[in-house]
C-alpha cells in the first residue's frame, strides 16, 4: 500500500466514524494525511537518570524507515526563559538519513545522551516534532543496608570424663 492509499483508507475510517456526514469528505482527506505523515515521522520515549554528578537522557522508539538513524543533540536553552525555569539541559530528538532509505518502518532505536552537573537535576527538556517534553529525572535508589548483629557464641569446655 503507497501513502495516498493509506491517506484515502484512514479518511475513509474517520468518515465512518462519524456516522459518514455528507460534505466531510475534505475534512477527513487532511486529518487522514496529517496522521500519516506523523506516523511517517517516527516516535519516541524519553527517560532521564542521575548517578552522582552524571545525567543520562534516553530517547527509544521507532525510526519512520530504514536506512535512518537516530541521536539527541544538545539544544541550547535560553537561562532568562520562564517556560523552562529549573531545567538544566535541552535536547533534540532528530532523525537522519546515514545511507540510502529504505522501505518504511518501524525500526526499533535508542539513542542516550548524558552529561555532568554537579547538582541535583529535576527535569530536562527534549525537542521533537511534537513540541517539547520535560522529562522528570530519577535517581537509583540506594539501599542501606545495616551490618548485620553478630552474638558472640561462647562453648562451654566440654565435660571431663572421669576413668574408672
Amino acid at each position: 500500500m503507497n501513502a495516498e492509499e493509506d491517506i484515502e483508507r484512514r479518511a475513509h475510517e474517520l468518515w465512518e466514524a462519524e456516522g459518514r456526514p455528507d460534505s466531510r469528505a475534505l475534512d477527513h482527506w487532511f486529518q487522514a494525511k496529517e496522521e500519516t505523515a506523523c506516523k511517517a515521522l517516527g516516535s519516541a520515549t524519553y527517560k532521564a537518570t542521575q548517578q552522582g554528578s552524571v545525567v543520562t537522557v534516553t530517547a527509544s522508539g521507532a525510526l519512520p524507515r530504514h536506512g535512518m538513524q537516530a541521536s539527541l543533540e544538545n539544544n541550547r536553552l535560553e537561562p532568562d526563559d520562564p517556560d523552562y525555569a529549573g531545567v538544566v539541559l535541552g535536547y533534540m530528538l532528530l532523525f537522519r538519513p546515514v545511507g540510502p532509505l529504505g522501505e518504511a518502518g518501524p525500526v526499533a532505536f535508542q539513542a542516550t545522551a548524558t552529561f555532568e552537573y554537579q547538582g541535583s537535576v529535576n527535569k530536562v527538556l527534549v525537542f521533537d516534532r511534537y513540541g517539547p517534553h520535560m522529562v522528570k529525572v530519577a535517581r537509583p535508589r540506594v539501599s542501606v543496608t545495616k551490618p548485620e548483629k553478630v552474638v558472640p557464641v561462647l562453648k562451654s569446655p566440654a565435660p571431663k570424663r572421669s576413668r574408672k
